[in-house]
């Protein structure tokens, strides 16, 4: 967390502009083409040795703090709220890199959701409430849980690229698809033939928000849109739901972890 005289100075700075939203997007857009390897993994230990690209984070969080979101359109917003939750998620985990997971962020007591991260119009909020509070009201698209990125082998990868209001339906399919037609995710292997039965081992997402995507019913109907080709056996109701466990080792390429 930024100290209190720069969140003060945050606070009482103008709004920025439409255009001023844009560049700081693109701003976070070139860092994240930088460090994100193969789609898959974040690069902390390149960009923790980075002091210039440390400082150009620690300046794209707190532009997004000088951003009033009234202003902006539901799809500017579902963008811009993505985009912080990002890269203050990216902020936290080099704030106290090198470090094996996030969750050894915030003590025994602690969360590093529960950490206050960001002061938006005056509000200050933790990673839980900017996903809980801000963005899941306005997105109201279980997709969004695939374009949300909590630092971990087990999540989806971070996007090599910043949402935009404009794109952001386009992206929003994109991490999707990226994610429900990798095995890591969406393991169909364990249903067996074109009438078998079986399971199909999917990520835990699915078992933590199954009301988001309607239920049992809405998981398989929302992998059937991704993966048409996998339809029949994912409509298949003898192939049970099994969720597998959660990797909350950090997502740093794997030679990197210790």
């Amino acid at each position: 967390m930024r100290t209190a005289l720069v969140v003060l100075s945050i606070l009482f700075a103008p709004s920025l502009a439409a255009a001023e939203v844009a560049d700081v997007h693109d701003t976070w857009n070139a860092l994240v083409q930088r460090y994100v390897v193969d789609e898959r993994w974040v690069d902390y230990s390149a960009w923790h040795a980075s002091e210039e690209d440390l400082q150009t984070l620690t300046e794209v969080v707190e532009a997004y703090e000088s951003v009033d979101p009234s202003t902006l359109t539901d799809d500017q917003k579902v963008a811009f709220w993505l985009n912080v939750y990002n890269a203050a998620t990216v902020e936290l985990v080099l704030e106290h890199y090198p470090v094996d997971s996030i969750k050894d962020i915030g003590g025994l007591i602690g969360s590093p959701w529960g950490m206050e991260r960001v002061t938006v119009a005056g509000e200050t909020l933790t990673l839980d409430q900017i996903q809980h509070d801000k963005l899941d009201p306005v997105a109201q698209d279980a997709r969004v849980h695939f374009a949300l990125n909590c630092a971990s082998v087990g999540c989806p990868p971070l996007a090599p690229f910043a949402f935009t209001g404009d794109a952001i339906d386009e992206q929003l399919d994109r991490v999707a698809r990226r994610a429900v037609t990798d095995p890591e995710w969406v393991d169909l292997t364990g249903c067996t033939g074109t009438y078998g039965d079986g399971t199909i081992r999917l990520t835990k997402i699915f078992d933590w928000y199954r009301d988001d995507f309607g239920g049992d019913e809405g998981v398989r109907e929302f992998l059937a849109r991704y993966r048409p080709d996998d339809a029949f056996r994912l409509r298949n109701t003898s192939c049970s739901l099994d969720f597998s466990g959660y990797d909350w080792n950090l997502n740093a390429p794997p030679a990197s972890r210790s």
